[in-house]
């Protein structure tokens, strides 16, 4: 990821061939490799409480990660939505 994060960010190639425009570079060297390394660790930490026969606490985690997750996201959309119509009116 960080060899990718780094061609796409500083390698003239992908500026002057027009692959990448600028405005994606920091989607794809933040965001989609910062997702990658974010389930990366979600993975790696669920794989040592199995590993460990700690069931209930991976099974646990791993819920609490996705809805609290979700939660969080929810919470973001109706919060900026009621700013935004603050904003309007």
């Amino acid at each position: 990821m960080g060899i990718l994060a780094q061609l796409i960010a500083n390698t003239s190639w992908f500026n002057d061939a027009g692959i990448i425009p600028d405005q994606y570079r920091l989607l794809f060297a933040v965001g989609f490799c910062g997702s990658f390394t974010t389930l990366s660790s979600l993975v790696l930490e669920l794989n040592t409480m199995i590993q460990k026969n700690e069931l209930f606490y991976s099974f646990t985690y791993l819920v609490s990660t996705l809805v609290g997750g979700f939660a969080c996201f929810y919470f973001g959309v109706v919060l900026m939505k009621a700013v935004l119509q603050l904003q309007n009116s």
